[in-house]
């Protein structure tokens, strides 16, 4: 018996081989179904390279003062706005800071509510 397995030893040792690769195969996403793009095709397809970013043109520093005059525009607006709302503000009585100019001279008395000048 044993010898009628060694001779079919080789072809069930070339079967074993063949039925299974050296290194198994993974497939994950590498896997691309029969008419789907390759990545190099879908890349061009869709632009997602660096060929099609824009280049530069022009003079950096045009550009740069360009922005530069429009953040100085806004900047001066706001705090033009702000002085007009802050005197408005003080002008109204909006504003109450009670203007003290040595608060270590004031007489508090705990046991009496404050009373307003303005009531």
């Amino acid at each position: 018996m044993i010898k009628m397995l060694s001779r079919f030893a080789p072809a069930l040792r070339l079967a074993a081989t063949t039925a299974r690769p050296a290194v198994p195969v993974r497939c994950m996403s590498a896997h691309v179904p029969e008419g789907h793009m390759s990545p190099k095709d879908l890349v061009k397809f869709t632009g997602a390279n660096f060929d099609n970013l824009p280049v530069p043109a022009g003079s950096w520093q045009e550009d740069y003062d360009k922005h530069q005059k429009k953040y100085n525009m806004q900047l001066a607006v706001g705090v033009v706005l702000t002085v007009i709302t802050w005197t408005f503000m003080e002008k109204t009585g909006c504003n109450v800071f009670h203007y003290v100019k040595d608060f270590r001279k004031l007489n508090i008395d705990p046991s009496k509510p404050p009373i307003r000048k303005d009531d």
